[in-house]
């Protein structure tokens, strides 16, 4: 609750809200009779101003619905926003009649009265929006405010129909692997990449997942090649060999509610990092017929030097640093973390990175493909 709090304070959020229903007749309406007007007005110029109307056009072709989303987002929001406007104003309005009139003047008592009533409308929403399931108190729902409200206590929303809007958040904070949607259904296989922030290979991600499985009795581990090994030695022989991006799990279920077992699957697991010896230069940018061919194998592609091929020699990707500008490194005094765990400080990577770790990918998965093809 704590570091919840923290978060709502500094108004840090790890997603957005998403409207589940469709936009209503009239911001459809509204958004039809612009659009409309744009197009007659582009024609208008087309022959005195053409370049100017072929802007309009590319507004409303390249541009639809943003007027229907927005004025549909206005009107959602306007209901719930309307109690917290007039609670402002009741304070607005105490603090001006205190702070202009005298402690001995006859109008002071309404002080406390305009304070007192902004502060219990304050209260008064708090209160109803844990009963919001009820029908008519379902507008409070569409504020993001109350949302927000109602997350902070970890209330979870239950009603016979959903709320409007629905918050969509990074899963990082729980289980960042996304297993967990895929083992509840009980496949049979599963291929999961973990990418998190993880340089000394502590899979820390993976001994979380395995957490969450057994208090959830969902499901065990095991190692195929020896299923009494316990998943702590694998997980420590995985760390310290170098040779291979991935490595092969057993899953076990537990019988499901209605007492059915389910039958073994598997899981794939490709982790982030680069094998033992690894010599392979910077590569350049992605090209169109890379993506749509096979991917090239460790160097075997055009290769970038320390200032984006600008003559500079050939770096290893190694050694390949997460600045977006080799210069700011200061010849290696601030480099920081090298490729493929960059630091996370740097949330804006440079196209350059991005073409090398989708390489990386490329080249783990390689065998990961070649072991699921054996074992079917």
């Amino acid at each position: 609750l704590a570091v919840r709090l923290i978060l709502a304070v500094i108004a840090l959020r790890f997603g957005d809200f998403l409207r589940l229903l469709p936009e209503g007749q009239m911001p459809m309406r509204v958004e039809s009779r612009i659009q409309g007007r744009i197009e007659r007005q582009a024609s208008r110029m087309e022959s005195q101003m053409p370049r100017t109307a072929a802007q309009l056009q590319d507004i409303t072709s390249s541009h639809q619905h943003w007027i229907s989303r927005w004025l549909q987002g206005l009107l959602d929001r306007l209901p719930a926003a309307c109690p917290f406007l007039i609670a402002h104003v009741l304070l607005f309005v105490g603090v001006t009649i205190g702070g202009t009139n005298d402690i001995e003047s006859k109008s002071c008592w309404l002080y406390p009265c305009f304070v007192y009533a902004g502060l219990c409308v304050y209260f008064l929403i708090a209160v109803l929006s844990f009963f919001a399931y009820f029908g008519p108190l379902q507008w409070l729902m569409r504020s993001p405010m109350i949302q927000q409200f109602q997350m902070l206590f970890m209330h979870r929303y239950k009603a016979d129909k959903p709320p409007p809007y629905l918050y969509i958040s990074d899963g990082g904070l729980i289980e960042p692997l996304g297993i967990f949607p895929l083992l509840r259904r009980r496949l049979r296989r599963i291929v999961v990449s973990d990418a998190a922030e993880d340089p000394t290979l502590t899979m820390r991600c993976f001994r979380d997942a395995l957490k969450i499985c057994r208090a959830e009795k969902l499901c065990s581990f095991y190692d195929p090649a020896d299923p009494h090994r316990d998943m702590e030695f694998v997980f420590q022989d995985f760390s310290d060999r170098g040779d291979s991006g991935f490595f092969h799990l057993g899953i076990r279920y537990e019988p499901g509610p209605d007492g059915t077992c389910a039958p073994d699957g598997e899981l794939f697991c490709l982790r982030m990092r680069l094998l033992e010896g690894d010599a392979a230069p910077v590569r350049e940018l992605l090209t169109e017929d890379e993506l749509l061919g096979v991917p090239p194998a460790p160097g075997a592609y055009t290769t970038a030097g320390l200032h984006h091929g600008r003559g500079a020699d050939v770096e290893q990707r190694s050694e390949f640093g997460g600045a977006c500008c080799p210069a700011w490194e200061c010849g290696g005094l601030l480099a920081g973390r090298r490729f493929p765990n960059f630091g996370v400080g740097n949330q804006f990577l440079t196209p350059l990175h991005f073409a090398n770790l989708c390489q990386l990918g490329a080249e783990l998965s390689r065998p990961l493909v070649a072991r699921m093809k054996s074992t079917q």
